[in-house]
């Protein structure tokens, strides 16, 4: 009787598990068929897979199959949610060494990046070796109340220095409230980024104004002192050296200084959650290329400011912090007054579409950024009232999105290239153009990544 008791229970066990099993499943399956899918994830910042076509050839290959899966895969129910559950439990691990939180900590990050990293490209004709230009006009007065655009969230929440932590995921370091991308630099590879500017400067008509803009990101001077000469390098040094090697003729941008004394004062101008810098960072580095190539800088106050109050970047999708979640972003975005329009040109240089220099409105969360010009594109041309006879071409990564529309009341013509895409040649794209003035803008990242660097170097070939 005892046996048959056990048995029962064990029946009755197995039926209620299998039941629940089943129930589950199919309640999923209807889930799936009746709730709406999306395009795209907000938590992981990219675009969800589309159902595929059906064909036989896609069906023979097997890639139509793979199709459906990665479709059921990314439209899984509660598949965003499920997501930021695993980040919650990721969180959880991990040890706390002097108030560190070690992530994968048998990992040496930077030895693993020094090997990934391509060879140094192969030098290209070297040139000579002179004293910095000095820089042109007088210092520019500053213009508006600094407190109006303060960071509005004390990232350390408080915390004495001793208290803040710490952690390290991947190339990222998170402190507080705020991720920072680690920099460690190459001496060899920035050596190669100054060959490529001063060859620039070789084929590029004396005539013509060339301008070098390194970039410092927030690496710089968000780190905690605490962590300093432990996570990654110091990134003046490594501008310092790119300047004191570029051509005479090369006038060197020195936007580190503003950045700094910005930042010093508080104010809002890198991202917490994002790689780039706000708004307000990309108008300090245009007072200090203001003061290089000799005009004024317009006021912030002459542009119309405009705000998206939440925004969680390119931080936030890698690693789903919750730090970074409960305490987004905003993007403060000017809009110039002057009159002007931006002509759009595909990667192929001959189809075109208009644009604009800032956009009220982004589609999610995600896309704070995308107000500056609509992201990247491989060529835009602006065409301004600014009546000063003089014309402008920016080379420039996605840092330089935010910074373009500034320049409107300083510049005729103004031609926004993306290194990554731009589809003519370089050089002969400034003689034929007429152009008076060419900045390279990159962050202090770009100038140590061979890619990169490789782009400029396809762009003078193309």
């Amino acid at each position: 009787m005892k046996k048959n008791y056990k048995k029962l229970i064990f029946y009755i066990f197995s039926g209620v598990t299998v039941f629940l099993f089943v129930t589950l499943l199919v309640v999923t399956c209807i889930l799936f068929f009746i709730t709406p899918k999306k395009d795209y994830s907000i938590v992981e910042k990219r675009k969800l897979t589309e159902f595929p076509k059906f064909s036989l050839s896609s069906l023979a290959d097997g890639t139509y199959t793979d199709n459906i899966t990665k479709y059921v895969s990314d439209n899984f129910v509660f598949r965003e949610n499920l997501v930021e559950f695993s980040s919650d439990l990721e969180d959880k691990r991990g040890i706390r060494v002097d108030g560190v939180k070690l992530y994968n900590n048998d990992l040496d990050i930077g030895e693993t990046l020094e090997k990934s990293i391509d060879a140094p490209l192969k030098k290209v004709k070297k040139m000579r070796i002179g004293q910095e230009t000095p820089l042109l006009g007088e210092e520019v007065k500053e213009t508006i109340d600094f407190m109006k655009d303060l960071q509005n969230i004390d990232i350390y929440e408080g915390l004495s220095e001793e208290e803040i932590i710490g952690q390290q995921a991947g190339p990222l370091f998170l402190v507080g409230k705020t991720a920072l991308e680690i920099f460690y630099g190459n001496s060899n590879i920035s050596a190669d980024y100054v060959n490529i500017i001063n060859n620039y400067r070789l084929a590029i008509s004396s005539d013509v104004n060339v301008y070098d803009m390194v970039v410092p990101t927030h690496f710089e001077f968000g780190l905690p002192e605490k962590y300093k000469g432990e996570v990654g390098k110091p990134q003046k040094p490594f501008i310092d050296e790119i300047y004191a090697n570029l051509d005479p003729s090369v006038i060197k941008v020195d936007a580190y200084s503003k950045i700094k004394k910005a930042y010093d004062r508080n104010e809002y101008v890198y991202f917490r959650s994002d790689h780039h810098w706000t708004a307000l960072g990309a108008y300090r580095a245009y007072e200090a290329f203001a003061k290089s190539a000799g005009f004024t800088p317009t006021p912030l106050k002459d542009f119309e400011n405009k705000r998206i109050e939440e925004f969680l970047g390119t931080f936030y999708s890698s690693t789903y912090d919750k730090n970074l979640k409960e305490s987004p972003d905003f993007v403060s975005f000017y809009a110039p007054k002057n009159k002007y329009t931006v002509t759009n040109y595909r990667e192929n240089g001959t189809d075109t579409y208009a644009g604009t220099l800032v956009y009220n409105t982004v589609s999610n969360i995600s896309h704070g950024y995308l107000v500056f010009m609509g992201g990247d594109i491989p060529l835009s041309v602006i065409e301004t009232d600014a009546s000063t006879g003089r014309s402008l071409l920016v080379f420039k990564e996605s840092y330089g999105n935010a910074f373009v529309p500034f320049l409107v009341g300083n510049f005729d013509k103004i031609y926004v290239a993306d290194i990554r895409t731009f589809p003519f040649n370089a050089i002969n794209f400034v003689s034929e153009n007429n152009i008076t003035d060419v900045l390279f803008l990159n962050n202090i990242i770009t100038s140590c990544s061979p890619p990169r660097i490789k782009n400029y170097l396809d762009l003078m070939q193309k």
